[in-house]
């Protein structure tokens, strides 16, 4: 059985936090981020058709401008109508601003949605979160 390295002790070993490196989000993490909180939101539809699989695109969709440790973020999502679309875009921004930057430590400075609205056909393969 191979020993595995045994942790410092004591965190004074470490030295200072601000010395031992730092944390770079690459905009592709911060992307998935994004949608995966998007596609949590009640009211929100996860919507690919067979060509947006191929592209990685569909619904939720993110395209994000990262300047430094702070970003900006467009989100695609798609509804079903009727909807209470406001109330959707408003609980879909907060959360993935709130949730982003909980977990990417980077600052999430906006969020633009724009909302898709989308039939309730039973052809579309889509999950209704």
């Amino acid at each position: 059985m191979a020993e595995q390295d045994a942790a410092p002790a004591d965190t004074a070993e470490l030295g200072d936090p601000a010395t031992r490196g730092r944390l770079e989000v690459r905009t592709g993490a911060l992307q998935h981020l994004v949608e995966h909180a998007a596609a949590t939101v009640p009211g929100t539809v996860t919507q690919r058709s067979g060509l947006d699989r191929l592209r990685g695109r569909g619904y939720p969709h993110a395209d994000i401008t990262v300047k430094g440790s702070t970003s900006w973020v467009t989100l695609h999502v798609a509804a079903v109508w009727p909807c209470a679309v406001e109330q959707i875009m408003t609980t879909t921004r907060d959360r993935v601003q709130a949730k982003a930057t909980e977990l990417s430590g980077t600052t999430v400075a906006e969020v633009d949605v724009v909302m898709h609205l989308v039939s309730a056909d039973p052809g579309n393969e889509r999950r209704v979160v």
